[in-house]
């Protein structure tokens, strides 16, 4: 009797599973792990026979299982207080906060990144007042105590500096921030708290301008869900968003390469708050190449950044100081095509990138 339970028992389970993912509809968007979740692949004899529909089924029928966003935080429970592991999926939380292992230091992605900077100051930049600093991630900020494994940065800053243009003067950001300038859920910096890189920033371009945050109106956003936030299923508090705006940003012309005849549009993006990654209100996430008209600097001054998502938060609270800032993403746009978009003549030129993406610089085109 106890063997004829237990057998029922276990194919009701699995008929009750079997039903249930057949009646439940499909979810297109994981907005925990900010990606686009497999869909029932299309049934041929070709995509049969080559193996290609199993392998797409597979990956469609792991996206979709019922209850999956409940396993994966019961599978980070067991990870961190049964299995005792310091980490899931290269995640960690440590200091109230969540933080992505970026380890070992690749050397030769650093040369790489250096290689792309040399490529573009000799096809564009020559003659041009031409500044690059380092991004530090948060990590950065964590002791070195040996529980976590945290790559070499002051060898990533000598080989960066062994490897760029001469001509391109250096700038330290290292020892203007602290943990507190990130946000516990995400890897980036919180805007409100970006005196300290701005004012060195301005000091080291010779801008004799400074930034007071005390001259923006701060707008707060709550929850916001960071990009580690629901990759560690939800193992810390969610972050308040502030966005800084005074005049300036909100009467700023910002045009985008990514928005193809809109013109006008707002230096943040509202409409993206609770999407898929809140800090995309940060001038719209991702984009190629997008231009900031500041219409209360009659200097002619201006900026060109070379940059990641960084700068998306970085350039509204710069703008200020400059009549135009342009912010170009490399990831998004090819080296060849700047030409088409941007006139090189005589603006200011910050190479600003995150230590993560020098270690990673196969994505920089």
């Amino acid at each position: 009797m106890k063997n004829k339970i237990v057998t029922v028992s276990f194919l009701v389970i699995l008929l009750g599973l079997f039903v249930s993912n057949l009646i439940s509809p499909d979810a297109e968007l994981s907005y925990s792990e900010r990606r686009r979740l497999a869909q029932l692949p299309k049934l041929t004899a070709k995509s049969v026979l080559n193996g290609e529909y199993m392998t797409a089924f597979d990956k469609y029928s792991t996206d979709q299982f019922i209850g999956r966003e409940q396993l994966r935080g019961v599978k980070t429970v067991v990870d961190r207080n049964v299995l005792l592991k310091l980490d899931t999926n290269g995640l960690f939380r440590a200091h109230g906060g969540i933080f992505s292992i970026e380890y070992p230091l690749h050397e030769d992605k650093v040369a790489r990144m250096c290689e792309r900077m040399t490529v573009l100051y000799n096809s564009y930049l020559k003659g041009m007042n031409v500044y690059y600093t380092i991004v530090p991630d948060k990590n950065c900020y964590l002791p070195d105590n040996g529980t976590y494994l945290l790559m070499d940065y002051k060898k990533q800053v000598a080989l960066m500096a062994a490897g760029m243009p001469q001509a391109a003067s250096y700038i330290d950001l290292f020892d203007t921030l602290t943990l507190d300038n990130y946000y516990n859920s995400d890897g980036h910096w919180r805007q409100e708290t970006l005196k300290p890189v701005v004012d060195t920033l301005y000091s080291a371009m010779g801008n004799a301008q400074t930034f007071d945050p005390a001259q923006y109106e701060q707008i707060s956003y709550w929850p916001f869900y960071g990009a580690y936030y629901g990759q560690l299923a939800g193992m810390a508090l969610p972050d308040t968003l502030i966005r800084l705006e005074n005049e300036v940003t909100r009467d700023a012309v910002v045009t985008s390469l990514g928005h193809p005849g809109q013109e006008n549009l707002p230096v943040y993006y509202v409409d993206g708050l609770g999407g898929m990654d809140s800090y995309d209100v940060f001038l719209y996430g991702a984009q190629p190449l997008i231009t900031l008209d500041n219409p209360h600097n009659t200097s002619g001054r201006e900026l060109i950044v070379f940059r990641d998502s960084y700068g998306s938060s970085l350039a509204p609270v710069m703008l200020e100081a400059y009549s135009r800032i342009t912010l170009v993403d490399l990831r998004y746009i090819t080296q060849e095509l700047l030409a088409s978009y941007i006139e090189f003549d005589n603006q200011d030129v910050l190479l600003m990138y995150s230590t993560s993406i020098i270690n990673n610089s196969d994505i920089i085109r």
